[in-house]
Formats: C-alpha cells, sequence, structure tokens
C-alpha cells in the first residue's frame, strides 16, 4: 500500500507542476466478486485517488 500512495503522490506532484495537464481515472477491478460488488469497489479505488 505504502508503494501504491508514492506512486499517486508523485504523479499528483507532475500535475500540480503541470496544470494544463490531465488525467482519466477508472475504476478497474479483478475477476472476483460479481458484477455490482466489483462497480461499487471500483468506484471507491477511483475517489480515493480522486482526494
Amino acid at each position: 500500500m505504502l508503494m501504491t500512495n508514492a506512486v499517486v503522490k508523485s504523479h499528483a506532484g507532475y500535475l500540480v507542476k503541470h496544470l494544463g495537464r490531465r488525467i482519466i481515472i477508472r475504476d478497474n477491478t479483478d475477476e472476483r466478486g460479481g458484477t455490482q460488488c466489483n462497480l461499487v469497489l471500483g468506484h471507491k479505488r477511483a475517489a480515493a485517488v480522486r482526494k
């Protein structure tokens, strides 16, 4: 988890320095769980990154 946070912080730092850049945050999941469960999980993951 710490490595993931470091990567997100690195990307955030880049975006702060390059305000004209835009990104797309996708809510991907894996094949485990049902469709509805994965949709909810994916949205939660994307929302966490947006913060």
